[in-house]
């Protein structure tokens, strides 16, 4: 398997040489140069096989000789031994449809379940290279601190996780600044996550080298993380029997729709893609009126939306346009600038894949309040927002991803549910430890000499 950059400059690369990237030397993002096609018959089988087994369909097509056959099944295995369900993830039934509970990982987030496994796959990148790794990432909320609990037990793999200070939650926070490891380093940098983000970018666009280390992405735009998103897809369709699905995505850098996407195309029996938002809606914006410009960023009770632009989605726009890189460049470039938009056929079949809303804080609250009242269950500001649509949509077979454990968002909860004290003791343990973080200005130099200081 061979990888492509969206913007059809960079050369072509192995999953070994994208395993660490950021983006490519051309600014764009690593997308397979084929799409692995699943048979149907392959796909049928999945109901019979554990969350595991379907992680090693899936995943190894895409490798390549990075890793033996043990070896991979191995780094599977380890990487979901410490998820506290008995699948990894798990599927709930309620009268408005269904829920995917992603969040049964070590810090209690979606994104555990990708963490995990990108942190095995840079330890044995690091081994097999004989290299340190210093993994930068930024966060509006729980990407830091399921990066750090995936790396920390590797002595070669050093963390460096910037967020904006004063906006992500004190749970979130403190998941991050309490590890009180030699290999953890927490930012906390004035300014907001798209700060953070575009200090991680121009790191790594920085032409400074050291040829004993080499820096990771862990963002949403490392193909590594696409491709574990991409699994539970396949573990869903394999537990609903239904000819057919629909899902339901709170969104913020477009990572689990894009995986999504990529599901349906590797052969997945995926209808449609409900993009939910909150009032950072650049992507609603998208799909109701095929206008893709930065917006700026607005605080939230859905911290992990709060994004101005959607990484991955560039990925998307790439596909969209037949795998046109010098094409998607240039729309890139003219997003920069003021927007663009894609040719009205090809827009109409995005949307015949896609479907978009966008919620406003106080229908977060309302949501989250009603649900309780309906389920007795309680659930994360962005599970509301997902569920909201399956309720007032009114289509069939939908499953809503539910990406946080609602405890990491108590102070929201608390706004309506007062009585709310469901705090899990993995989580209460980071509540009750010591905090130790830096808080520094945005300013690239400062922040770049800090690193080196560090590592």
């Amino acid at each position: 398997m061979k990888y492509v950059s969206t913007r059809g400059e960079a050369k072509e690369a192995s999953f070994e040489d994208i395993l660490a990237s950021g983006t490519a030397s051309d600014g764009g993002l690593f997308v397979p140069s084929v799409i692995p096609k699943l048979e149907s018959a392959v796909i049928d089988d999945m109901k019979n096989l554990s969350y595991i087994e379907i992680a090693e369909i899936i995943i190894s097509p895409f490798i390549g000789d990075f890793l033996k056959k043990d070896e991979l099944q191995k780094i599977i295995s380890d990487a979901y031994k410490n998820f506290e369900t008995n699948d990894v993830v798990q599927i709930k039934d309620y009268e408005f449809g269904h829920v995917l509970e992603l969040f049964h990982g070590p810090t209690l987030a979606f994104k555990d379940v990708a963490m995990q496994l990108l942190g095995r796959f840079l330890n044995a990148a690091s081994e097999k290279l004989g290299k340190k790794i210093v993994i930068l990432g930024a966060t509006s909320g729980d990407t830091g601190s399921a990066a750090i609990a995936a790396c920390q037990n590797f002595e070669n793999l050093h963390s460096f996780i910037f967020f904006p200070d004063g906006k992500i939650s004190e749970v979130q926070r403190k998941q991050m600044t309490t590890w009180n490891k030699d290999n953890v380093e927490a930012v906390s940098v004035t300014g907001n996550f798209d700060d953070c983000q575009d200090f991680v970018k121009n790191m790594f666009a920085d032409t400074s080298e050291n040829k004993d280390i080499l820096f990771a992405s862990i963002n949403s735009i490392n193909w590594t993380r696409i491709l574990a998103q991409t699994v539970y897809f396949f573990y869903l369709s394999s537990r609903i029997d239904k000819k057919e699905i629909n899902v339901s995505i709170p969104s913020g850098n477009f990572g689990h729709a894009y995986a999504g996407w990529y599901a349906k195309k590797m052969g997945l029996n995926l209808n449609k893609i409900n993009i939910a938002t909150n009032r950072n809606n650049v992507l609603d914006v998208f799909f109701k009126n095929n206008i893709y410009r930065k917006l700026n960023t607005l605080e939230s009770l859905a911290p992990s939306m709060d994004i101005s632009s959607a990484s991955n989605f560039e990925r998307l726009v790439f596909d969209s346009l037949g795998g046109n890189g010098i094409e998607t460049q240039k729309l890139m470039k003219q997003f920069k600038k003021d927007g663009f938009s894609i040719a009205n056929k090809l827009y109409k079949d995005l949307c015949n894949v896609f479907e978009s809303h966008s919620v406003a804080d106080e229908e977060i609250l309302e949501e989250i309040e009603l649900l309780y009242e309906m389920t007795g269950d309680i659930f994360d500001p962005h599970t509301a927002i997902g569920i909201k649509n399956i309720r007032e949509g009114g289509a069939e077979n939908y499953v809503c991803f539910a990406t946080a454990h609602p405890s990491k968002f108590i102070d929201t909860i608390k706004k309506v549910i007062p009585d709310f004290s469901d705090t899990p003791k993995r989580l209460q343990k980071f509540l009750d430890s010591e905090e130790k973080y830096e808080t520094m200005n945005y300013n690239f130099s400062d922040l770049k000499e800090f690193i080196f200081d560090k590592i």
